[in-house]
C-alpha cells in the first residue's frame, strides 16, 4: 500500500521505472493509484507473501531493483522517522501504539523513540488475528510462517512472516505485543469516521482496536499516540465495514419473531419498539417457513437502536409482551 505508492511516486518523479507487485487481495483503490501513479502493477498470489515470492522472481528475470517493503534496513530506518516526529510533537507521551504486518514501522519507530528520548515510552504492536506472525517469531526466537492464516479487512496487515532484520529489533525495543479480531478493527473504522471525521483502512485502525479491545487497561489515563498508518480502502468495503461495525456495535440488530396474521398484528410489534424510541429499518414476511400455525406469520425484522442498553431495552419489552425472538448472530 503505502511503500508500493511511494515508490511508484517517486521513480516516476525520478525518471526510473517502477514494478509493483500486488496480491489478489489487495483493494482497488490501492492498484489505480500505483497505477495513476505511473507504476507497472502485477497481480499475483493469494496474499503478500506469496506476492513477494514472485517479486523476487521478476526481479531476477528482468534484472530490476528489489526494494522490500518493511525489511530492507534503509526502509526500516525511514519509517523510523516516524518515532522523531512523535517525540517532537508529543514529547510527553507515554505510549505509542503501532500496527505490526511485517514490522518495518514497528521496529523503526520503536528503535527511534526508544534511543532518542530519556522517557520510559511503552511501543505496543498489534496484530491482525491470523496473522500473528511477530507474536510467533518473538516465541520462537527467529522469524517463523504463520499457515492457520484467513482473510483479514486489515490487508495491509495480512503478512505471513516477520522480516529477518525487523524481528531483532522488535524483541530488543518493542514492550508487548497483542491481537485484535476483525470485528474490533470494523468498529475502530467506524469510530474514526464518526470522532475523528477520517478515512483510515483496517490496517491503520488496528492501532485503535488494541485499545478497544480491552487487552490494554494498563494505558488508562495515560497519553497515548495510535499510529493510523494508511487510507487506501475502496468505497465499498467502506459501506460494508460501517455496516458490520454498526452490528457490532448493537447499533443494528436483526431478529425474527412470530406475529398474528391479521390486521394489526405487526402495527402492535412495531408500535413496542418506537415506544423505546427505536427505529425499524426493514421487515419481511415469511408465511411458508412459519410451520403448521397457520394463524401466525414470521417476521425478520432489522431495527436500529442508539446503543447496547438501547437494544436490550427493546429485546426485554417484547419479551415481556409475549415475543419469542431469535436474534441473528455475527462472528
Amino acid at each position: 500500500g503505502n511503500h508500493a505508492l511511494s515508490l511508484a511516486y517517486h521513480g516516476t518523479r525520478l525518471g526510473i521505472k517502477v514494478v509493483v507487485i500486488m496480491p489478489t487481495l489487495a483493494p482497488l483503490t490501492k492498484i489505480n493509484n500505483c497505477i495513476d501513479y505511473g507504476a507497472e502493477v502485477i497481480i499475483h498470489g493469494k496474499n503478500f507473501d506469496e506476492a513477494t515470492e514472485y517479486a523476487f522472481q521478476l526481479s531476477d528475470e528482468r534484472k530490476l531493483t528489489y526494494i522490500h517493503g518493511f525489511n530492507h534496513p534503509d526502509v526500516i530506518a525511514g519509517q523510523g522517522s516516524v518515532g522523531l516526529e512523535i517525540l517532537q510533537q508529543v514529547p510527553d507521551v507515554d505510549a505509542v501504539i503501532i500496527p505490526v504486518g511485517g514490522a518495518g514501522l514497528a521496529a523503526g519507530s520503536a528503535l527511534a523513540i526508544k534511543e532518542t528520548c530519556e522517557r520510559d515510552v511503552k511501543i505496543i504492536g498489534i496484530e491482525p488475528v491470523g496473522y500473528d506472525c511477530l507474536i510467533q517469531g518473538l516465541k520462537l526466537g527467529k522469524p517463523v510462517t504463520v499457515i492457520d492464516s484467513s482473510r483479514t479487512i486489515a490487508d495491509g496487515l495480512a503478512v505471513k512472516r516477520v522480516g529477518d532484520n525487523t524481528l531483532p529489533i522488535c524483541a530488543k525495543y518493542l514492550d508487548k505485543v497483542i491481537t485484535v479480531p476483525d470485528s474490533i478493527i470494523a468498529v475502530s473504522v467506524l469510530r474514526l469516521i464518526e470522532l475523528e471525521k477520517c478515512v483510515v483502512e483496517g490496517a491503520g485502525a488496528a492501532s485503535l482496536a488494541g485499545l478497544l479491545s480491552g487487552k490494554l487497561p494498563e494505558l488508562k489515563g495515560k497519553k497515548v499516540v495510535l499510529l493510523l498508518c494508511g487510507g487506501n480502502i475502496d468505497i465499498t468495503l467502506i459501506g460494508r465495514i460501517i455496516d458490520y461495525g454498526l452490528v457490532v456495535d448493537s447499533r443494528v440488530s436483526k431478529f425474527t419473531v412470530l406475529v398474528p396474521d391479521g390486521p394489526g398484528g405487526l402495527l402492535s410489534l412495531c408500535k413496542l419498539i418506537a415506544d423505546r424510541g427505536a427505529s425499524v429499518l426493514q421487515t419481511i414476511h415469511q408465511r411458508s417457513f412459519t410451520g403448521a400455525s397457520f394463524s401466525k406469520v414470521k417476521i425478520e425484522i432489522t431495527i436500529q437502536t442508539k446503543n447496547k442498553e438501547q437494544k436490550e431495552e427493546v429485546f426485554s419489552d417484547l419479551i415481556n409482551a409475549g415475543y419469542k425472538l431469535e436474534e441473528f448472530k455475527i462472528d
